[in-house]
């Protein structure tokens, strides 16, 4: 597998599923046993991220800071499946989903 192949920096948002996660994480296409789990990671994931910066996702498309944190999210859940601090988010997610969070006025 060629891990360089995908542009990152032309991905939407959306673009963001379940292939493109597997390549990010660098699993190969035909390992199928964690597709289950990493569907329902990338969908936490994007609930979270859509729900922390009041952002649709039109707006998330053009906002590329999102993806590299919806990225490093699943990645981290997907990783580190152990909870060791409870129910706190992790401060570094808090201050990256802050930086692209839309501010209502």
């Amino acid at each position: 597998m060629n891990f360089m192949a995908v542009d990152f920096t032309n991905t939407k948002f959306t673009d963001i599923d379940l292939d493109f996660v597997k390549h990010y994480l660098r699993i190969e296409p035909e390992l199928t046993e964690d597709d289950i789990e990493i569907t329902l990671i990338i969908d936490t994931a994007k609930g979270f991220v859509l729900e922390h910066t009041d952002m649709s996702l039109e707006e998330l498309n053009e906002t590329k800071s999102a993806n590299i944190i919806y990225l490093r999210m699943i990645s981290e859940l997907y990783h580190n499946r152990t909870v060791t601090n409870g129910t706190q988010i992790d401060p570094i997610y808090s201050m990256l989903l802050k930086n692209v969070r839309k501010i209502s006025l």
